[in-house]
């Protein structure tokens, strides 16, 4: 069993990918019985199936036409969200549950518009049908008058606690495997999570609940005023409630059973430089995450696709549009990485102190201008001390272009793994993790 790193969550954590540095987004993961989060980390439990695609994915979408000769250049393959083998929930029923309590919440009718269409919308579709998710519904809202938590901050541990009695006690619908509970916290009540704080260290969070006779899942969207960005007022609470709605169906059970949870062994370091493995973690660090889809009037995230990743396409659906570029290190090595199991991933070995040069492949799905390269440490990124010491020999490139990268290594990272993310573009930013083991 793999040990988790951290939460499924998403992360308030804000990566500077610029020419000097650009603001992006943060993440997931999973937590213990009763908490995943996305403030930071993965929610990525267990290994123990293989590193395979769900066997329920959807029926194959119409084939792209191939890319010109000689588009994508040769480059890595990309990571793949790993299927662990648990459920997805395949005909999804939101249980949208407000605070009508005061202070008076501005959003109550707009959260509850959002739910009642989310699920039956072609973005909903594109990001969920090759996971085996099929369209959701909005139940009827559930509207709580009368504060139920007596602290604020309120743990996680009482939300989960609060979720099952109110089933238990038919404040909430009955659960079948379908149901899914989304708790939208009031304005001014904040929420721990292990340790961590609402609107400082993550914007929302999924989990599981023990019930009389199941675990259900279920989502809490803290109320945060300002984040993501330039978001604020209803579109951090949508986009919020977009991440964790999707993993919530896409891994419903992260700490029981989990299902889309985390990336693949070989490509562990994403977790590490993104902060968490699930299907939002994967691409709300980047700048673009966040946006409103053509007829429909609310702010929702991207969300990363296996499909499109195989395929040399922009992972993060749906695209932008046009040509898609990235800049890929060539990681010279594999090496064991025991975390509650062994397991194999591909990087740089490089002891502390030490520094050595690799290649940096550049690639695009079709002809386009040359592109700004940066790179910076995840540690760093993250708030803390850097790790690496990182130097490319130029920043810009085209498809078929290699750039080198010089390495060092400062110190040693959580798992004597440190990681750094590339970044291609200076407006729209395609990302690229890599990893160097000092162990």
């Amino acid at each position: 069993m793999r040990l988790p790193i951290s939460w499924a969550l998403l992360s308030l954590g804000v990566l500077g990918l610029g020419t000097v540095g650009a603001s992006s987004i943060g993440c997931g993961g999973s937590t213990k019985a009763g908490g995943s989060s996305d403030a930071g980390a993965a929610a990525d439990t267990d290994m123990n199936a293989a590193d395979t695609e769900s066997a329920q994915d959807a029926p194959p979408a119409m084939e792209a036409a191939p890319p010109p000769q000689g588009y994508p250049a040769t480059h890595p393959a990309m990571p793949t969200v790993a299927n662990l083998g648990g459920p997805v929930v395949a005909a999804p029923k939101f249980i949208p549950v407000t605070f009508t309590v005061v202070p008076a919440d501005p959003f109550v009718s707009q959260i509850q518009d959002f739910m009642s269409k989310v699920g039956a919308t072609s973005y909903w579709a594109g990001n969920v049908a090759e996971y085996g998710v099929g369209p959701a519904t909005g139940e009827t809202p559930i509207e709580i008058s009368t504060m139920p938590f007596t602290s604020n901050p309120v743990d996680d541990t009482a939300i989960a606690s609060w979720v099952a009695q109110a089933v238990a006690s038919n404040v909430l619908p009955a659960y079948d495997s379908n149901t899914v509970y989304v708790l939208f916290m009031p304005p001014g009540l904040s929420v721990t999570l292990q340790g961590a704080t609402s609107c400082d260290a993550f914007g929302g969070y999924h989990s599981e609940t023990p019930l009389a006779m199941a675990a259900a899942p279920y989502a809490v969207i803290p109320r945060c005023a300002n984040d993501f960005g330039d978001l604020s007022g209803i579109d951090v609470v949508t986009g919020a409630a977009s991440h964790e709605l999707i993993e919530a169906t896409t891994d419903p059970f992260p700490d029981s059973n989990p299902a889309y949870a985390q990336v693949d062994n070989k490509d562990f370091g994403w977790e590490i430089g993104l902060g968490g493995g699930e299907v939002a973690d994967m691409c709300a660090q980047n700048t673009d995450a966040f946006f409103k889809p053509s007829g429909f009037e609310y702010t929702v995230q991207r969300t990363w696709s296996n499909k499109a990743g195989k395929a040399s396409q922009d992972p993060c659906i749906p695209s932008q549009g046009g040509t898609y570029f990235n800049s890929a290190p060539v990681m010279p090595d594999t090496f064991s990485l025991n975390i509650g199991e062994p397991i194999t991933v591909s990087g740089l070995k490089l002891a502390v102190g030490q520094s050595a040069t690799i290649p940096v492949d550049l690639y695009s799905d079709s002809d386009t201008p040359a592109w700004f390269v940066g790179v910076q440490d995840s540690a760093a990124l993250m708030g803390g001390a850097p790790e690496l010491d990182l130097k490319l020999n130029k920043t810009s490139g085209a498809n078929g272009d290699q750039l080198q990268l010089t390495i060092k290594v400062l110190t040693a990272g959580q798992f004597g793994l440190e990681t750094f993310v590339l970044s291609s573009g200076a407006t729209q930013q395609n990302l690229w993790v890599g990893t160097v083991s000092s162990q």
